[in-house]
């Protein structure tokens, strides 16, 4: 697979939302340039996969919540996708820094290919959803403003 980066076709028409997407792209770019991980110690590795799950968890609460406001019908099916996931890069978390390159790209291929099909798949049915609301989806917050940066 090739190096993930963000395309317009990523897009869910929800500023907040692609911005945090835009986020969890750039920490799996931070992981995936083999000359950049080379350079980095396992402890700074570490550092940027734990980035990227307290990124995730902070992503999927603040979609949930928006998910919860607007009484999303298939709010409960999509948080289970969101709970499945959080368990899996749990476990790829431990085993990332320490991993040889073969696993390491394994893992990362993981996780860019359930990134993006989640998102072309269930987070775009979110979006058709939100714009099915019309301008009430877009005056609801998710009580959210802090920016973690993987950089």
């Amino acid at each position: 697979m090739s190096r993930i980066s963000w395309s317009d076709m990523y897009s869910i028409d929800d500023e907040e939302l692609d911005g945090h997407h835009r986020q969890l792209i750039a920490y799996i770019q931070l992981l995936e340039d083999p000359i950049e991980r080379e350079k980095r110690t396992p402890e700074a590795l570490q550092g940027i996969v734990d980035g990227l799950v307290e990124y995730t968890d902070y992503h999927f609460r603040a979609e949930e919540t928006r998910m919860r406001d607007l009484d999303y019908p298939e709010y409960e099916q999509h948080k289970a996708l969101h709970v499945s996931f959080i368990k899996d890069i749990t476990i790829f978390k431990d085993d990332f820094a320490k991993a040889s390159p073969t696993l390491a790209a394994t893992l990362l291929t993981y996780l860019k290919d359930w990134l993006i099909t989640h998102i072309l798949n269930n987070d775009m049915h979110f979006g058709d959803f939100m714009k099915s609301l019309g301008d009430d989806a877009r005056g609801i917050e998710t009580g959210t403003d802090e920016h973690i940066s993987p950089v």
